[in-house]
């Protein structure tokens, strides 16, 4: 049988510890991909060398880029030969068979991007109840085939949910290559690259939601470089974006039948995200170490006026998913 046309991107620094089973999770996807890219960014720990002997037999290419997650990824993806290609982070597997079954639903419908909902795992590999926007979705949507989303209900469901987005994980999803080469991932969001990618690329990306693929993303303990999409900045910076992704969006979103109220609800996402991280800051500010927050009145205030912004946000989420679920339902996408 002959290879999949799909790259496979493997981003590695300093992590050893979890190198052995990265190895043979990469020989795994090797034996149905033509093409294995693995980008280190100046690893000091051996974990270059160990992958260079454990995978010597294989036909892997290795390049060296500088620290940085993004920047790193958008490297291999510039040098990448095939098709389609899809990032194999350490800690989170793909099965070949659901790589098999991603290239097949690419394929088939046409599509840019298929995205897919995995399964959370702790360090350890156990289980981890928590769900993502994509999850919601394939939940409340109840198809069991690979759908269609078209660029309005895409943009109405990442609005929805901002500051998250249906991509969910690189890991467990497929790009076309020709489209991450002329629309890379924006590398001055920290961690939010994924996401502000799916923004800026929703009107011109044909997506496709796979509920049946099956893939594990490791959760990591927080990062001090996780830490920095809190502050005002990285806010501002975000809901500039978003702003402005949704300034363009507008007309195709009136022209589907996006109702005036929900798009005044969506417009309103990225200040609500900026409101809350600005009401934490101020409490983590405020509230006295050694008085209990309900015998500080700023404290009280502050919290009253948190709940009152994460109530917003969850009616917009609701009405999101509500108006894209039951369009979904009335006309389902042929799959």
């Amino acid at each position: 049988m002959s290879k999949l046309p799909v790259t496979i991107i493997s981003p590695v620094l300093n992590c050893i510890e979890s190198i052995p089973a990265h190895a043979e999770h990469l020989r795994s996807l090797s034996g149905v991909a033509d093409e294995v890219i693995i980008v280190d960014s100046h690893s000091r720990d051996g974990t270059k060398q160990y992958l260079q002997e454990a995978l010597g037999d294989l036909n892997i290419r290795f390049i060296d880029h500088p620290p940085g997650l993004y920047q790193s990824w958008n490297s291999a993806i510039s040098s990448a030969t095939q098709p389609y290609v899809t990032v194999a982070t350490v800690g989170d597997v793909l099965p070949a068979t659901s790589l098999i079954r991603l290239h097949e639903t690419i394929t088939r419908l046409s599509g840019d991007a298929v995205i897919s909902a995995p399964t959370f795992v702790d360090m350890k590999g156990e289980t981890v109840t928590k769900r993502w926007p994509i999850h919601e979705l394939i939940t409340r949507v109840g198809f069991e085939d690979p759908f269609i989303l078209d660029a309005a209900s895409w943009t109405v469901l990442n609005f929805g949910f901002y500051s998250a987005t249906l991509i969910a994980s690189s890991a467990g999803n497929l790009y076309r290559t020709s489209l991450l080469k002329e629309h890379p991932f924006p590398h001055d969001l920290g961690h939010w690259g994924d996401c502000a990618w799916a923004f800026q690329t929703s009107l011109i990306t044909r997506w496709i939601i796979d509920p049946e693929v099956r893939s594990t993303f490791q959760l990591h303990p927080q990062s001090e470089g996780r830490k920095v999409t809190t502050n005002d900045e990285f806010d501002a910076r975000r809901a500039a974006l978003a702003v402005e992704c949704l300034k363009r969006a507008e007309p195709i979103l009136q022209e589907s039948g996006t109702p005036s109220y929900l798009l005044e609800v969506l417009r309103e996402a990225p200040a609500q995200i900026q409101r809350k991280h600005k009401i934490r800051s101020l409490y983590q500010k405020r509230r006295a170490r050694w008085l209990p927050w309900f015998l500080n009145p700023r404290a009280i205030d502050l919290r009253k006026s948190r709940n009152e912004v994460e109530e917003l946000m969850r009616s917009r989420r609701k009405l999101a998913l509500d108006f894209i679920v039951d369009r979904l339902k009335k006309t389902p996408p042929m799959s």
